[in-house]
């Protein structure tokens, strides 16, 4: 299944791809969101093999799971946030009042960049 770009898209699928969908969403959002808190700790002298060994995990499996989210779960997210010295904040709401909220608070590409944090193409609430 090829995902729709956008949640009006996403309205007019299949109840099982809707699901889908939702799910990959969720998922990319937070892959997108640990890598970019993985560049900056890597930018500070982090390497994949003391984040490994943080969480008593191996090498490889760091690196498989920093290079695309694959099957992500929230234990696999968790870990590498705790292995980051990150913290999660989670927000769910009406969608109606994100598309509200994100003429106001989205990044552009610029300051996606600037911040080093993913965009493709989602908006994104300031911290």
């Amino acid at each position: 299944m090829t995902l729709p770009s956008t949640h009006q898209d996403a309205e007019n699928l299949a109840s099982r791809d809707r699901a889908d969908y939702g799910f990959a969403r969720l998922r990319d959002q937070m892959f997108d969101a640990v890598t970019a808190l993985w560049r900056r700790r890597k930018a500070e002298g982090l390497t994949q093999k003391e984040l490994a060994a943080r969480i008593g995990r191996d090498p490889a499996w760091v690196s498989r799971n920093l290079a695309a989210p694959g099957n992500w779960t929230l234990r696999t997210a968790g870990e590498l946030i705790q292995a980051l010295d990150g913290e999660a904040d989670i927000n769910v709401g009406a969608r109606e009042d994100y598309r509200e909220a994100s003429s106001k608070f989205a990044y552009t590409a610029d300051e996606a960049a600037a911040r080093g944090v993913g965009n493709d193409d989602r908006k994104r609430q300031f911290q």
